[in-house]
Order: C-alpha cells, then structure tokens, then sequence
C-alpha cells in the first residue's frame, strides 16, 4: 500500500469523483479540505490539487508556506488558462498550473509521475 497522499481543495464534483477513482486505483490517500489546518497534519509526500478558480490569494499563500514545511508538491487549475495567468499562479508558488479540461485528462498519469517518482 502505498503513504502517499492526495490532498483536494476544491468544490467540483466531476473532478472529486476522478481524484477518487484514481486514489482507489494506485492505493493513494484522499483527503478533502478547505481550510489550511487540515493540510497540516500530513506527513507524507503529497500532491495538492486546488481549484484556483475557488480559492482566495491569502489561503494560496498560506498554502505556499506550508509546502516549505511539509513535502507538498501544489497543483493548481483554472476553467481557462492564459498566460499572464499561467505567471502569476506560477509566481504564487504553484509548481503545475493546468486548464482543467488538460488536468482532468491526464490526472492519473501526472499524479503517477508525481507520487511514484523515486
């Protein structure tokens, strides 16, 4: 079984169904959230996946700090996605930044890529 943790923070169903399946899958932990105190009691390595579109700048930052505490890689998506957008996420800590269409897509093999990388 594997200690690795997928950490969602978001409202979006569609997405949340898709995290589940693949958790269940690849034996990852799924753990739902929406405030940052719940992130901070994961220990292992951890992929967290953030609605952009749902979240405020101070609770990205805050998020931002805690993954310099914690092996946390962050994740983030968008309905669209451009590029000046594509810098500022990126600029605020997020190490992938995704259209959600893309993300949805190739979910599975990026976290794979991510949480089974040696």
């Amino acid at each position: 079984m594997s200690n690795n943790c997928i950490i969602a923070w978001m409202d979006d169903l569609q997405m949340s169904a898709h995290l589940a399946k693949i958790s269940t899958t690849h034996s990852y932990q799924l753990q739902f959230c929406d405030a940052i105190d719940q992130i901070s009691d994961i220990s292992e390595p951890a992929a967290l996946i953030i609605d952009l579109n749902s979240i405020s700048e101070e609770n990205l930052q805050r998020i931002v700090e805690s993954k310099r505490i914690h092996n946390i890689i962050v994740m983030g998506y968008c309905q669209e996605l451009n590029g000046p957008l594509l810098n500022y996420f990126k600029k605020m800590g997020c190490e992938m930044v995704f259209r959600r269409s893309e993300l949805i897509n190739n979910l599975g093999s990026i976290l794979n890529k991510i949480l089974d990388a040696p």
